[in-house]
Parts: C-alpha cells; structure tokens; sequence
C-alpha cells in the first residue's frame, strides 16, 4: 500500500522512570502497525524522538505514568525512517499489523490502573497523599506497599495525651455537664 499521507499517527506510552515505548504507528488511526519488541524504545527513533511535540509529549505523560497518540506531520527525515523506496509504510523491511483491538485493550488496563490508583489516593487525608511519590506509584501493589510503610509508622506514634473526654473512663451516654465535671474535678486532683 502505498503512502499518498502527509502525517503519521504514534501511540507512545511512558514504562518506567524515563522509558517510553512506541506502541503504534499509524496512517488513518485505523489500522495500528506494531514494531518488533526491540525496535519499540522510543530513544531508538532518533529522527523521531527529536521532533518538537514528541518531546512535549512526553513532558505531559511523565508525570502520570501516562500515554499519547500524536499526530505528527511528515517531513523528510520521519519519511526516510518510516517508510520504503516505493512509499510504503515499514519497519526494517517487515510490516506489523496491530489490531486496533490489542492497542485499544492495552490503553484501557493502563487508564483503569491510574484511575484505581488515582481513586484511592484521593480518598486519603491530604498528609498521607502528600508522603506518596506519584511516579513511582504506578501500580496498585506498589501503592499498596507504600500505604503498608506509612500504616507502620503511623502506628508506633504514641499520643501526646490521654483524653479522658474520649476514653472508655466516662460512659458516652453521659450527658456534657457531667463530663465536664469530671475533667475539672480530675484537673484539680
């Protein structure tokens, strides 16, 4: 098939730390081509990795563990990379096919694993959240592990004072008068 497009579609995914893989390479979004596993490293597309709005792509899905599909205008150099003699879109002489089912599926995990993530870190009091690293945090096991640390040491703190107010020492059915009695007649003890 041969090339009449003037732009590429690519789906870049962030893995870990500073790795993003290609995950796709598309003419229309409709049909997805899929590299071989160790031609998927973003940093081995040179003449790609240095376009202006893959680096800015980037920059936006660091901080969230995040992905991107991104339109991208075909100049000389991605037309030299990307496709053959005879303008068809290839890859090292072998075309991939992904179906565009295996990439949709592959988007949804990682946007379902942030959102579950993200839901449970928001439903924290704001000093914990603040205590977790969010790149870092990537998946539900590592959160988990990061919670388990903080639960421990939460638990050796002891407190500063006892609150007889709030302690199994005065019955709660109590009425207010009473209690306050009863801490004044103990601070003067």
């Amino acid at each position: 098939m041969a090339s009449i497009t003037s732009k590429l579609y690519f789906h870049i995914i962030k893995r870990n730390n500073d790795e993003f893989k290609l995950a796709g390479i598309s003419e229309n979004k409709e049909t997805w081509y899929v590299l071989p596993e160790e031609m998927k490293d973003l940093s081995l597309h040179e003449a790609l990795s240095t376009k202006r709005a893959i680096i800015n792509t980037i920059n936006s899905i660091k901080p969230i563990n995040g992905y991107c599909k991104i339109c991208i205008k075909l100049d000389d150099e991605l037309r030299k990379e990307y496709y053959d003699k005879d303008e068809n879109l290839c890859f090292l002489d072998n075309m991939w096919f992904f179906n565009d089912y295996a990439l949709a599926k592959e988007n949804l995990c990682l946007e379902i694993e942030m959102s579950r993530i993200n839901m449970i870190v928001m439903g924290l009091p704001v000093e914990i959240q603040n205590q977790l690293d969010r790149e870092e945090i990537t998946t539900i096991e590592k959160l988990s592990k990061e919670l388990t640390k903080i639960d421990e040491c939460v638990s050796n703190i002891k407190p500063k004072y006892d609150n007889k107010f709030l302690s199994n020492e005065i019955s709660y059915n109590t009425d207010v008068k009473t209690k306050q009695l009863y801490q004044h007649r103990d601070m003067k003890m």
